[in-house]
């Protein structure tokens, strides 16, 4: 069996990203995280919690069990692992079921279940999560995450990730005020997502930002073809970590990318099969052009900005 050292430390190259639960089909209303009103205010900065992956991962409170975290701003809803949610016996939402489906295409019924989450200083007090196979990630003797917080989370909360001293914290964005220094990049929303114009040797991408994604870019096949990234140059067999196991695919580098007014030479580009779900978007923004700066996560406000590490 592979070690966590060894698995984690493979994430760092995963394309596609650690949860590739991009789109999720709701059949009821799912509602956005609420917070605490007692305990409303800054989380305080939280270290990450593993050190081999650029991910971001933090350990977090859920009911009053320490348990690590992943912040995907690509995942539509928050995920628990339901090996893990039926340990804590959490409280069971009187919802109808949603279908949940990874960027692999296959996909999963999950219930609902409500959590507690204690980031630091802040607590959020109703988390309704999908309860679902979170697969390899979810092993404790391997990547050992077993709550994702998602679009929901981030609806009500600002992340303010530094990449470079591997730490974060959150603070509520009705009293979130952009420090100084901060700059805006150019986003746009894209239902509660955020999506990003990426330059690439003469072809444009949109791409949604995805914090679980660890590539610099991910693309569907038929986007990379129209980007003119299959024209022969030398093709890396990859795997992707996605919802409840993983997906084959290819990486190329791209010679140079654009994005916020920044060029970034000599990228990895994750070339994903063409998926089977309506809607799933041509790419996926990820950490190759994200990690190298502290960066401002408020997709309640429409708002991504970038700044030189504190």
């Amino acid at each position: 069996m592979a070690s966590r050292r060894g698995f984690l430390g493979g994430l760092a190259w995963l394309g596609a990203g650690a949860a590739g639960a991009w789109l999720l089909r709701e059949r009821v209303f799912w509602p956005t995280a609420s917070l605490d009103a007692e305990a409303v205010g800054e989380s305080g900065w939280l270290p990450f919690a593993e050190a081999r992956t650029p991910l971001p991962l933090v350990n977090v409170g859920l009911n009053g069990v320490t348990v690590s975290a992943l912040i995907d701003s690509g995942a539509q809803h928050s995920l628990v692992d339901r090996a893990l949610a039926e340990r804590l016996e959490l409280t069971e939402a009187l919802t109808p079921p949603m279908i949940a489906y990874g960027a692999g295409g296959g996909g999963q019924v999950g219930r609902g279940a409500d959590m507690e989450i204690r980031l630091g200083e802040t607590t959020l007090n109703r988390v309704r999560a999908a309860s679902l196979e979170l697969g390899p990630i979810a092993d404790p003797d391997r990547g050992g995450v077993g709550v994702i917080l998602g679009q929901d989370v981030l609806q009500v909360l600002v992340a303010d990730i530094d990449f470079p001293k591997r730490r974060m914290r959150f603070e509520p964005r009705t009293t979130h005020q952009a420090p100084e220094g901060a700059r805006d990049a150019a986003v746009w929303k894209r239902g509660r997502a955020l999506e990003a114009r990426v330059a690439m040797e003469g072809a444009v991408i949109d791409a949604v930002v995805d914090t679980g994604a660890t590539a610099a870019l991910s693309l569907t096949r038929s986007a990379a073809e129209r980007a003119g990234l299959l024209d022969g140059r030398t093709e890396r067999r990859s795997t992707s970590i996605v919802l409840g196991g993983a997906v084959e695919g290819v990486s190329v580098r791209a010679e140079r990318l654009w994005f916020s007014g920044r060029t970034f030479e000599d990228q990895e580009v994750h070339i994903l099969p063409d998926g089977r779900i309506p809607g799933f978007p041509d790419g996926l923004l990820g950490l190759g052009l994200l990690a190298h700066e502290r960066v401002l996560l408020d997709l309640g406000g429409g708002a991504l900005r970038m700044m030189e590490s504190a």
